[in-house]
């Protein structure tokens, strides 16, 4: 049997996506026509937790294909308009080059440092501690190399 690491956010967003698919509840996300609602483009963290989403998508997934396309198409356009206020446009542009679920996670928790440390709203404590956490195994890997490259 073969173990595979999750990070709790990837997890809980798998989970979210099938219980949403198996309640066939993504039309809740859509408009009579059978479109993604426009009104979903006024919250862009939603387009991009939802665009995130999508790219967990398989074969087959229609539904995820058509997120993806919306969320894309929207994101764009926000971010062309510069309707996206810091520090989301920072985060919409680096999930537009390389979405999340295709990064190392240690090296996107050192780029999301620099952006919640500059967000005015972040918690000092956790900020410490999380530049603290990447520091110490930053080191870690450091001593590990020089022990096998001596």
């Amino acid at each position: 049997m073969v173990k595979v690491a999750m990070d709790d956010d990837l997890l809980h967003k798998l989970r979210l996506i099938d219980t949403i698919r198996r309640l066939g509840t993504f039309y809740k996300f859509k408009d009579d026509e059978g479109n993604f609602d426009k009104s979903l483009t006024s919250d862009v963290k939603g387009l991009l937790e939802l665009y995130e989403a999508a790219h967990l998508r398989v074969h087959g997934e229609d539904i995820l294909e058509e997120a993806f396309g919306f969320t894309t198409t929207h994101l764009d356009l926000a971010k062309a308009i510069g309707t996206i206020e810091f520090p989301l446009s920072v985060l919409v542009s680096r999930a537009r080059d390389r979405p999340i679920c295709k990064c190392l996670p240690r090296l996107e928790a050192r780029r999301f440092i620099d952006i919640y440390k500059d967000d005015g709203s972040h918690d000092k404590t956790f900020l410490k501690f999380a530049e603290l956490d990447f520091n110490l195994l930053q080191n870690l890997h450091k001593e590990e190399l020089s022990k096998i490259s001596k």
